[in-house]
C-alpha cells in the first residue's frame, strides 16, 4: 500500500510540474514586446490619405453600389471593374476562364515582373464574389480593395521578385470547398 501511495505522490508531482513548466510555456508565447502605443494617433501624411480614400472608394463601390456579388448578381460588373481598375494603373490583364453550370467564370491577373529573381512569385489575391444576400465588405470587398491599393503602389517599382496580384472568382458557397472554386 506504501508503494502505490508513492507512485500515486510521484505521479502528482510530475503532473504538477508538467502544468507549471506549460504555464510557463503558455504566458511566454503570449508576451508581447515592448509597449503598447496609447495616445492619439498621428494624422496621415498625403500619401497615406490617398490610399485610406481609394480603400473606402472600392468598398463602397463593391459592397454599396454592386451590392452581392454572385451568381449573376453583379459579379460580372465587379470584374469588368477590377480589369479597368488594373488596366487604369498600366498592367496587362489576363483572366484565367473556366466553365461551370454552362457559364464562363473567370479569375483576373495581372503581374509585376521581379527583376533579380523572376522565377519566384509573390501571389496576393482575394475573392471577388460574395455570399448571397450579403453586400460583401468586410472579407472580399476589403481584400479586392487592398489588392488593388497594393497593385496601383507597386507599379512601375523595381522589385526582387514577381508579385502576381489574382482576383479569385467562385470562392462563396455554392462553389466553396468544390473543384468550381477559383483560388483551386
Amino acid at each position: 500500500m506504501a508503494i502505490k501511495m508513492k507512485i500515486i505522490k510521484d505521479m502528482l508531482i510530475a503532473i504538477t510540474l508538467i502544468l507549471i513548466l506549460l504555464g510557463g510555456l503558455w504566458f511566454y508565447l503570449i508576451q508581447m514586446p515592448n509597449v503598447s502605443f496609447q495616445g492619439k494617433a498621428p494624422p496621415l501624411n498625403p500619401v497615406e490619405r490617398q490610399v485610406l480614400n481609394n480603400l473606402k472608394t472600392h468598398i463602397a463601390f463593391l459592397a454599396n453600389d454592386l451590392g452581392g456579388r454572385n451568381l449573376g448578381n453583379s459579379l460580372a460588373t465587379s470584374k469588368n471593374h477590377i480589369i479597368e481598375l488594373f488596366r487604369s494603373y498600366g498592367y496587362q490583364v489576363s483572366l484565367q476562364k473556366y466553365q461551370v453550370l454552362d457559364q464562363t467564370y473567370a479569375n483576373i491577373e495581372v503581374e509585376l515582373r521581379g527583376q533579380k529573381k523572376p522565377e519566384e512569385i509573390i501571389i496576393i489575391g482575394a475573392h471577388y464574389d460574395s455570399v448571397v444576400g450579403s453586400p460583401g465588405a468586410n472579407d472580399n470587398g476589403s481584400g479586392v480593395a487592398g489588392i488593388l491599393e497594393i497593385a496601383r503602389r507597386l507599379y512601375g517599382q523595381a522589385l526582387s521578385r514577381t508579385i502576381r496580384f489574382v482576383a479569385f472568382v467562385n470562392e462563396e458557397p455554392p462553389f466553396f470547398k468544390t473543384e468550381a472554386m477559383g483560388s483551386l
